[in-house]
């Protein structure tokens, strides 16, 4: 976080309504990639996320008061993520006809997205850039060990990695996402990843 963003984040929970829109616009990227990655991939075409980060921008501006009341317990680019996830869970559930479950529910770490959105793209996302012509069969084959592996971890250390980096919080952020203090997230951070680098190695060997 910038220290613009850092400040007019302060102002916002210190009760200055009027930096909200462009506290909106300074996070706008990052909540647009959230939006984004947690839409249904069926309603590509069908819903745009700009569309859903203007709706976005109503909603906090109407419940920025709820947001003050507790503004001392909760970050404000962690509430407007949350507002964010709201949206589009709300969203999904309206255009696809999503079994109806409370959205607390949903938003919960015991609810991951990748009910929506498949191990193997979060699989994708930790392999870093897009592979070469030659590098697209063992990437595919690395892609189906890793999405295997991510089904086996906790629901909590599955979200932890996909907030670190399909989202790109940090790890304080993801903390407060989850509600659980920053070295438990940090420490559970790194054992998902030892796992995953274990499971790796036993298929492909060191080199991988």
């Amino acid at each position: 976080m910038n220290q613009r963003t850092e400040l007019l984040s302060q102002q916002l929970a210190a009760g200055e309504t009027g930096v909200l829109g462009e506290l909106l616009q300074q996070v706008r990227e990052r909540l647009l990639r959230i939006i984004d990655y947690r839409l249904d991939s069926r309603l590509q075409g069908r819903l745009d996320p700009e569309d859903v980060f203007q709706e976005l921008c109503i909603d906090a501006a109407r419940r920025l008061g709820e947001y003050q009341r507790t503004a001392q317990q909760l970050p404000a680019f962690v509430w407007l993520r949350f507002l964010a996830v709201q949206k589009t869970i709300e969203l999904n559930r309206k255009h696809v006809g999503v079994a109806a479950r409370s959205i607390e529910r949903e938003i919960s770490l015991h609810h991951s997205p990748t009910a929506v959105n498949s191990t193997v793209e979060l699989a994708n996302r930790l392999m870093g850039r897009e592979p070469t012509p030659s590098e697209v069969t063992r990437r595919n084959e690395l892609a189906e060990v890793l999405s295997a592996a991510l089904q086996q971890l906790d629901a909590i250390d599955r979200e932890i990695l996909e907030l670190r980096h399909y989202e790109q919080l940090s790890n304080e952020e993801a903390a407060n996402v989850l509600g659980i203090s920053s070295s438990a997230c940090s420490n559970r951070y790194v054992r998902a990843l030892k796992r995953l680098k274990s499971e790796v190695h036993k298929t492909f060997g060191q080199s991988s």
